[in-house]
């Protein structure tokens, strides 16, 4: 695929993304990406085979988008102490949500439909353990360092992803939460933080952090 061709591969993904965005996965046909793009539908099927291929390769260009903030934290994270690091992770999600409050909707589509396709669950579970990786490294550092307690820094890589993706699935409905007190991200994500934070480190939370 020439240069030409890979930017028209991309222009169809930010269309087909913004379709099944709206109508989600079920209801999204190949007939209503070509309408969306204004190509024909020849052009969309020689890029894309079928649904099933269109979707995966959305799934690569999200992900890919959705945790290029969190690679930036990864690659720094060396020149930070751990604590920091993982403040900076939560005021990445805290930027990614104030861009997009509903980011979730899609990766939960993506969940969803990996369930029932072995090839999509294999790349899904990937991206999982690599960041599971990435922000394990970055909690055994507290743990060498003696910043952190003694614990399994997988487990809590797993807990704190676990915790970030609770919150920004709750986002997706957090206008509907009938409540008298409100659901306020920013302050969501300030406690999460600092429960986290004090449940791991041996001290409280330095001040500004």
């Amino acid at each position: 695929m020439n240069e030409k061709q890979a930017e028209r591969r991309k222009e169809i993904l930010a269309v087909a993304l913004q379709a099944f965005r709206e109508r989600g996965y079920d209801k999204t046909s190949m007939d209503d990406v070509v309408e969306a793009t204004g190509l024909s539908k020849g052009t969309i099927y020689w890029y894309f085979k079928n649904k099933q291929e269109l979707f995966f390769a959305l799934m690569e260009y999200v992900i890919n988008q959705f945790f290029e903030d969190f690679e930036t934290v990864f690659s720094t994270a060396l020149e930070m102490t751990p604590t920091a690091a993982i403040v900076a992770l939560f005021e990445t999600c805290d930027a990614m949500l104030d861009t997009n409050p509903k980011i979730a909707n899609f990766t939960l589509d993506f969940m969803l439909q990996a369930l029932h396709y072995p090839e999509m669950r294999q790349q899904y579970a990937g991206y999982y353990a690599r960041y599971i990786e990435e922000l394990a490294s970055i909690i055994q550092r507290g743990v060498d360092t003696d910043e952190f307690l003694q614990v399994d820094a997988h487990a809590v890589s797993v807990v704190l992803i676990g915790l970030l993706d609770g919150i920004m699935l709750q986002a997706l409905i957090s206008d509907e939460i009938d409540l008298e007190w409100r659901w306020q991200r920013r302050k969501i994500l300030d406690v999460a933080k600092t429960l986290f934070l004090n449940g791991l480190g041996k001290g409280s939370i330095p001040d500004g952090q």
